[in-house]
Formats: structure tokens, C-alpha cells, sequence
């Protein structure tokens, strides 16, 4: 009896919890593909980010509502955390804050503006592990958080983001990350993100500027147009690091030099699937520059769930260009 009870009083507690929200989402998505390398083995990875997440909104009255997102991230064959095991277990967003006629405003970890603009000006949509462009040329070999560990590069953590209304396509979004130690150092400033963009119609546009921690600058400028079922899109990129100075070396060793990008791609639906394109170049003031094309193919069995290909051919100068196929399956849940 002493266990019904408890049990009962345990799902009362929930149920209550429940009812507080006016809306709470488990969501994800999983992703598994078979990969051939040149002069490497066939393995399995995943073609996209892993991920189960729970975000919720409470409406506070007056147009005002409380947000929530939590968001775990890992490696599907394996079962670790991402980066095997590196990476941390909520890699991705996890904030609290508010919204209503004023914007949003939250307060956590997430992707700073520069690195939510992006996406959108590359045919794989930038965080997709496969032809994506992002940021393997587009983001010029710039690192938004140097002082994290490998693999975490494009979040701020301890970060207040904001983005305004939509106001007639426009829409502005600024992060910025407070100066607290982090496991690879104590940042040197305030890193930041701007980004402005403007979506109305075929036609958009976006521009963006961001310094991390230890001063490293990048901007980036995007657009996109839609013609029937294709859309085609471009972006260029320019990043600079800062003075060497007081960096750790391992920190100092994972920056690469200053260098410009530029992209060029489509994605096009073809009712049952969608084709995607794309050619990227970046080139360093110092180092040997990388050139990338890519092709891909989704099938749609469903409005979640998807069939995949790619074959990409990567070039750095002074060495032997790289050949990758993947094929695998992607699922929304």
C-alpha cells in the first residue's frame, strides 16, 4: 500500500509539473551513414548531429511566456557523448529565459549569431557532417570558442542571446558571452555575435560578425534565392586572429591563419528528394588553402525520415586530394 502511495504521489508531482507548462516537446533526430575515405577503412558515423532534446514554454500572462531547452547530444553508434565521450553530455543548447512583443532573451548555452545565420547560405545546412561547408571552408578556420574543448567550437557557454521580432523580413541577433574561466583558459574579453538577416520571399540576406575570447574576428555575409524549386545561395567569409601573445600553446596551436571563404551552392527538390551542390574555397594569408565540391541526394520516405548520399572531393594544396562517399538514414522524432 506504503508503494501504491508513493507512487501515486510521484506521478501527481509530474502530473503537476505537466500542467504548469503550457507546452513541453521531447523531441530529436538520429542519423547513421557508412563512410569510404580515400586510403581509409569503411566506417560507420553520423551524416548529422545526434541529438535528444526537451524544450517547453509556460505562458506568464500579458503576452509574456517562460522558455526552457535542454539538449543532449551523441554519438548513435557508440551510445557515448559526442566527440567520443569528449564533448559535454548537454553539447547542445541548454537556456532558460523569456519571450513576448519585445523578442527573445535567454540566458545558457547555445549557438551565438553568427553561427544561427549560416546555415542557411549552405546547401547541407552547416551542421550536417557530409558535404556541409560549414565549417570546413566557410568559416575560414575561425574557432568560436577557443578555450573549450576540441570539437565544441561553434557555442557560446555562459552566454545572454537576444533576437528581435520579425519586423517585414528583418531580424537582429546579438550574443554575448560572459569573461569566465573555461577549461582551456580564462578569455582575454567578452566574446560577441551580431548578426542582421532578411528573409521575404524568394530573396535572403544575412550579415554577421562575431570575436571570440581570446579576440579573433570573423565576418560573413550570405544570401539566397529561390527560382521554382531550387534555391541557390553564396556566402564570403573573412577571419583574423589576434596577437599570440599570453595564449596557451595548445590553445594557440588549434587557431589557423588568417584567410578568406568563399561558397557557392543549391539545393533543389525534386519532390521525392532534394539534390544538393555546392563548391567552397578557403584561402589562408599563410598556409595551403582548401578547395571542396560536393553533390548530394535525400529521399524522402516520409516527412521525418530520409535516405541519403554524398560524394565529396577535397583538395589542400601540397597533398593528395580526398575522395568521401557516405550513404545513410536520417530520422526526425
Amino acid at each position: 500500500m506504503k508503494k501504491s502511495l508513493l507512487a501515486l504521489a510521484v506521478l501527481g508531482a509530474f502530473a503537476g509539473a505537466a500542467q504548469a507548462q503550457t507546452s513541453v516537446t521531447i523531441y530529436g533526430q538520429m542519423d547513421v551513414g557508412i563512410t569510404k575515405s580515400t586510403g581509409g577503412t569503411t566506417s560507420m558515423n553520423a551524416g548529422d548531429n545526434n541529438k535528444l532534446g526537451f524544450k517547453g514554454t509556460e505562458d506568464l500572462g500579458g503576452g509574456l511566456g517562460a522558455l526552457f531547452q535542454a539538449e543532449i547530444r551523441f554519438d548513435p553508434n557508440t551510445g557515448k557523448t559526442e566527440g567520443n565521450g569528449a564533448r559535454p553530455l548537454f553539447q547542445g543548447s541548454t537556456v532558460v529565459g523569456l519571450t513576448g512583443g519585445f523578442g527573445t532573451l535567454r540566458l545558457g548555452r547555445a549557438l551565438p549569431a553568427l553561427q544561427v545565420t549560416a546555415p542557411a547560405f549552405d546547401p547541407w545546412g552547416a551542421t550536417r557532417n557530409r558535404g556541409a561547408f560549414h565549417p570546413d571552408t566557410m568559416q575560414a578556420g575561425y574557432n568560436t570558442n577557443p578555450l573549450e574543448p576540441t570539437g565544441t567550437m561553434n557555442r557560446f557557454s555562459n552566454g545572454i542571446f537576444y533576437t528581435t521580432p520579425s519586423m517585414s523580413g528583418f531580424q537582429g541577433n546579438l550574443s554575448i558571452q560572459t569573461k569566465q574561466a573555461q577549461d582551456a583558459g580564462t578569455p582575454t574579453t567578452n566574446a560577441f555575435s551580431a548578426a542582421g538577416t532578411y528573409n521575404n520571399g524568394p530573396i535572403g540576406l544575412g550579415v554577421a560578425y562575431e570575436r571570440n575570447a581570446i579576440s579573433d574576428k570573423i565576418w560573413l555575409i550570405g544570401g539566397s534565392f529561390k527560382i521554382g524549386s531550387a534555391n541557390l545561395m553564396a556566402s564570403y567569409a573573412n577571419a583574423s586572429d589576434s596577437s599570440t601573445t599570453g595564449l596557451a600553446a595548445a590553445v594557440n596551436a588549434a587557431r589557423a591563419a588568417d584567410a578568406k571563404a568563399w561558397n557557392v551552392g543549391a539545393t533543389v527538390d525534386m519532390g521525392t528528394g532534394n539534390f544538393l551542390v555546392g563548391y567552397g574555397k578557403k584561402d589562408p594569408d599563410a598556409g595551403a588553402e582548401t578547395k571542396k565540391f560536393a553533390v548530394g541526394y535525400e529521399h524522402k520516405l516520409s516527412k521525418r525520415t530520409f535516405l541519403y548520399a554524398d560524394a565529396i572531393h577535397r583538395k589542400v594544396t601540397g597533398a593528395s586530394a580526398v575522395k568521401t562517399f557516405d550513404v545513410g538514414i536520417h530520422h526526425n522524432f
